[in-house]
């Protein structure tokens, strides 16, 4: 059960991080505020990964071999391959993606993001005016997308995770084959999650501290859907 949690622990580092590199390497505005990745790290994920610790054993338990001490270990490499590069990796993209969707439904060409003119765009309420698609967007109107835009990558690292956890509740067990309504900690992350969403991405106060708060349209929760048709396919193939 710690392995489980581990895996489920680790993963959403990497969408936290791609967003931050993205914004020093390609200047592309941050996706993801420090403080918005602190109520991650310290708030949402805490229920879910403790809740991993009290999952019943796998019905084939029995079938396997006794841990080797001297050579069996908690964090391996299969362990950090899931974590890192397959759900990690794959809950950045659907996340990268959400927020490149909200410049784009905004009429904010990408291409106007990465290295852009001026670094002070999308910085508050001094911003320069930005040119884009042959439109004009103002500080205030920078503020707004922006906003949306770290509500998206927000919603949706925390939504992958909420997929994701159902599936690092077995090791070498199918999830249709493992007792889905027995933990009830797992049932009580599902609410307090989505309760984390609601104040961080609907909360207009939460803007001026967090970056976020001025409300996510409804299209942008979708995107997640992908990383939960994806994960299933994956891990009912290559269990960890």
């Amino acid at each position: 059960n710690l392995k489980k949690s581990v895996v489920y622990t680790l993963t959403h580092l990497v969408p936290e991080m791609v967003p931050v590199f993205l914004n020093i390497i390609l200047l592309f505005p941050l996706g993801l505020s420090s403080l918005l990745i602190l109520t991650i790290d310290l708030g949402s994920e805490l229920v879910p990964a403790i809740s991993l610790a009290y999952e019943e054993a796998e019905n084939a338990i029995m079938s396997r071999a006794p841990r080797n001490i001297k050579k069996d270990r908690m964090v391996t490499w299969q362990v950090l391959c899931h974590s890192y590069l397959f759900a990690g990796v794959m809950e950045a993209l659907f996340s990268i993606l959400a927020f490149f969707c909200v410049f784009w439904t905004h009429g904010v060409a990408l291409a106007d993001l990465c290295f852009p003119d001026s670094k002070l765009h999308f910085s508050g309420s001094d911003a320069p005016v930005l040119h884009s698609n042959g439109r004009d967007f103002s500080a205030d109107e920078q503020t707004k997308i922006l906003s949306v835009g770290n509500s998206a990558v927000y919603a949706n690292i925390i939504l992958c995770q909420m997929f994701h956890i159902w599936f690092c509740r077995t090791r070498a067990t199918s999830v249709t084959q493992h007792p889905l309504f027995t933990n009830k900690l797992t049932l009580l992350a599902m609410p307090w999650e989505l309760g984390f969403i609601a104040i961080f991405c609907f909360i207009p106060e939460m803007e001026v501290v967090f970056t976020s708060g001025l409300g996510l349209p409804i299209e942008f929760w979708c995107l997640s859907l992908g990383f939960l048709v994806w994960i299933t396919l994956h891990t009912e193939c290559l269990k960890f």
